[in-house]
């Protein structure tokens, strides 16, 4: 396949993935009751600032590694790494729906998520930015196990991290972007292995000065 070929492809399989949650969202959510933001989030076409798709995907998880001097440390989150990292989620407090054969791991320090995003052309002159990374709490992070009726293989996975706010110096000095919080749904596709979480839509979720702002620093559970 001819990257135009392969690039409309993944578009597509995109634009049809996110129809789908739309349309039934109850094969994430099951019988619990969708609340108005995540309805909102959910039903919403746009990206905000950030580029639509693979361009703007789930990079990392921050923490403390014991054991090595109190080492701070990224883990990606590839393909290879996503059950680490979800269990990493979950320990620090996130919540999980599914995924029966997460193993809980010992307690550990992890104090953020990153999203890398890529901003939209459209959006980047007007911000003279280009990218950068968005970061929130696992406390503030929901992962729901995709529906193996669509895909046994590759089931949809969804995340929603709320609340998520600029943590590189590109988007902190963009007041439009650094002065608000957003609302982020993410959903697990089969074909990146580096990056497979990627960006399906983006809302606003409120001023920053309206939260207490929290210590950056690593915390213990």
């Amino acid at each position: 396949m001819d990257p135009d070929s392969q690039c409309d492809f993944e578009s597509c399989k995109l634009a049809g993935a996110k129809s789908v949650i739309k349309e039934q969202s109850h094969l994430w959510f099951g019988t619990e009751p969708i609340s108005p933001r995540d309805h909102q989030l959910i039903s919403c076409d746009d990206t905000a600032f950030a580029a639509f798709g693979k361009s703007s995907y789930l990079s990392s998880v921050y923490h403390l590694k014991h054991g090595e001097g109190e080492k701070i440390q990224d883990t990606c989150w590839t393909c290879e790494n996503d059950i680490a990292c979800k269990t990493m989620v979950a320990q620090a407090g996130g919540g999980i729906r599914g995924f029966p054969h997460l193993i809980p791991s010992p307690p550990a320090n992890f104090p953020k998520v990153n999203v890398s995003l890529t901003v939209s052309a459209t959006h980047s002159s007007e911000l003279n930015v280009s990218w950068g990374i968005l970061s929130s709490r696992p406390t503030r992070i929901r992962i729901l196990e995709g529906p193996s009726e669509i895909c046994p293989i590759h089931p949809l996975d969804v995340m929603i991290m709320y609340d998520c706010t600029s943590t590189t110096e590109n988007f902190i000095r963009q007041p439009l972007i650094a002065s608000r919080k957003w609302d982020i749904l993410l959903m697990k596709m089969c074909e990146d292995y580096d990056y497979p979480w990627v960006v399906l839509s983006m809302v606003d979720s409120g001023s920053y000065s309206e939260v207490a702002h929290e210590h950056c620093e690593c915390y213990s559970l």
